[in-house]
């Protein structure tokens, strides 16, 4: 009887979950860091994918484990043991992530298009103060836009997202110093010289001259000096009603 009133009397240690507890602590803490995975390899992807789903299958399994009451230790053990290799097997995972490749495809077509754009000739001397303003303005930004790109270009380092941002910033300077380029406006052009100087060729001409008593080669060359006169005259006067004409072709006109 005594022999089995203490059989019967053996009592199981308490469990401890304490391994256990520390273990779903630390699950919880890794699956709640963020992790951005648009930049990865899709095998680094998807090996991340199923370790995490991994952990948080055992995680759920040990949550269940810690809440049964009637769990022995062994259960507890093994559960706290599971959710420790998953913990494991997806940090590795984490870790294991990888750059995809970084394409600097579009960068270089846009520094490319840039240094096309800037090296191309323009003259800004007979356009108009603000327009030249704009135009200037627009050139300094795509020079800075351009030089950093190149920085990006050379940094063996850079990722895809700062190689796209350059790019796109690269094409928004370029466009906008295209629309300054042909935004370019004309000076309004000034013919009150040309005005001036037709005045006094008509007059010049209209003045009546005796050359009966002038000797031949004087004559000659006054004749050819006005034939001279009436063809310069006859340009200015082409000019003078050509609205599309440039401030160079009035000067031009007016000198000669």
């Amino acid at each position: 009887n005594d022999f089995n009133t203490a059989k019967n009397g053996l009592t199981e240690k308490p469990v401890v979950k304490t391994a256990l507890d520390q273990a779903l602590s630390d699950a919880t803490n890794a699956l709640s860091a963020s992790v951005d995975t648009t930049t990865k390899t899709a095998d680094s992807v998807q090996a991340y994918t199923t370790a995490r789903t991994s952990l948080e299958q055992a995680k759920a399994q040990a949550e269940r484990v810690k809440n049964n009451a009637s769990a022995k230790q062994g259960e507890v053990d093994t559960a706290a043991s599971q959710l420790r290799s998953a913990i494991n097997d997806f940090n590795t995972a984490k870790n294991g992530l990888t750059e995809k490749p970084v394409v600097k495809t579009a960068l270089d077509q846009a520094l490319s298009d840039a240094t096309t754009a800037l090296s191309t000739s323009v003259d800004t001397t007979t356009k108009t103060a603000d327009s030249v303003q704009a135009y200037t303005t627009a050139r300094t930004s795509l020079e800075q836009a351009k030089a950093q790109a190149e920085r990006v270009k050379n940094n063996a380092s850079a990722k895809q997202g700062e190689v796209d941002v350059a790019t796109s910033q690269l094409r928004s300077a370029i466009n906008d110093f295209n629309t300054a380029k042909n935004g370019l406006t004309e000076k309004p052009v000034v013919k009150t010289a040309l005005d001036q100087a037709l005045s006094d060729a008509t007059s010049a001409l209209s003045a009546s001259v005796d050359t009966s008593t002038k000797t031949p080669d004087s004559v000659q060359a006054y004749t050819t000096a006005r034939t001279s006169l009436d063809q310069a005259k006859a340009q200015a006067e082409d000019v003078k009603n050509n609205a599309s004409a440039k401030q160079g072709e009035v000067d031009t006109a007016v000198s000669h």
